[in-house]
């Protein structure tokens, strides 16, 4: 990966931990706070000029950082999105066998 690949990583995770300490108050602001710093990494991932795979790995490290802020990954099950708009059916955890 690339030096410029590496820095923006950086950057997106520092950003994102930093939105670590709002969550703890668990107040909407916070919440808001941490999907903003998110889009913001995430435009900056596609704005980079990175190769897909670096800036594929670049979006995936900034929602794992949004994932830590907001204290862990969402529980599997079914949910809806915030604007009711879909409802996300996460990949099942054990492999079927043929």
């Amino acid at each position: 990966m690339s030096k410029l690949a590496h820095r923006l990583q950086a950057t997106c995770s520092t950003l994102l931990m930093a939105a670590t300490g709002a969550l703890a108050q668990n107040t909407p602001e916070a919440a808001n706070l941490i999907q903003q710093r998110y889009e913001s990494a995430v435009a900056a991932c596609n704005s980079a000029g990175l190769p897909a795979p670096a800036r594929e790995a670049c979006v995936r490290d900034a929602g794992t950082a949004a994932d830590r802020a907001r204290g862990g990954p969402p529980a599997e099950g079914l949910f809806t999105t915030p604007d009711g708009r879909a409802t996300i059916v996460p990949p099942p955890t054990d492999k079927v066998q043929p």
